[in-house]
C-alpha cells in the first residue's frame, strides 16, 4: 500500500521564534534538499496523551492565513550553537593567552567538533580546539602556509 508521501524526501525547517502569543508574527525557514515544492501546515503539539500504544502527545491542526504548498529551495542552514565574533586587532598583538571552558559533548566520536577556533582553514594562522573522530580533545595551529 502507497500513502503517497516520500519519506526519502529532506526537508529541514525551523521557526525564527520559540514562543509567541496570539497575533504575534512568526517566519518559518524551510530547505527542500531537491527544490521540490512543500505544503505548509501549523499544527498544535498536545503534550501528555495517555494512550496504551502509539505518540505520547496529539496533533491539531491549526489554521493559518500561511496554509499551502510553497516552491521549495536549498537553503544552507548551520546546525548546532555557536558565535562570531569580529577580527578584534588587539588579539593579533598577544604573545599568549589563555583558553578556558567547560563542556559536556552529546555525540563525542561521532566526527570532528570544533570547540574555539581563530583562522580560517590550513592557508591562514590561526588555531582551533576540536574534539577530533575519536572524540579526543585536540589542538590545531596553522602558521599561514600549512597546518
Amino acid at each position: 500500500m502507497t500513502t503517497g508521501f516520500d519519506y526519502r524526501r529532506r526537508v529541514l525547517a525551523y521557526a525564527d521564534r520559540i514562543s509567541i502569543r496570539p497575533g504575534d508574527e512568526v517566519a518559518f525557514k524551510v530547505s527542500v534538499e531537491d527544490h521540490a515544492r512543500f505544503d505548509f501546515r501549523v499544527v498544535r503539539l498536545v503534550n501528555g496523551v495517555v494512550a496504551p500504544t502509539g505518540s505520547p502527545y496529539r496533533e491539531v491542526e491549526v489554521e493559518t492565513a500561511a496554509d499551502g504548498s510553497y516552491p521549495g529551495r536549498v537553503q544552507r542552514i548551520d546546525i548546532g550553537s555557536y558565535a562570531v565574533v569580529p577580527k578584534a586587532p588587539a588579539l593579533d598583538r598577544l604573545s599568549s593567552f589563555t583558553f578556558q571552558c567547560h563542556l559536556m559533548p552529546t555525540l563525542p566520536g561521532d566526527s570532528r567538533q570544533v570547540i574555539c577556533s581563530r583562522g580560517s582553514g590550513p592557508r591562514r594562522p590561526g588555531f582551533a580546539v576540536i574534539l577530533d573522530d575519536t572524540g579526543a580533545l585536540a589542538l590545531m595551529v596553522g602558521s599561514g602556509t600549512e597546518l
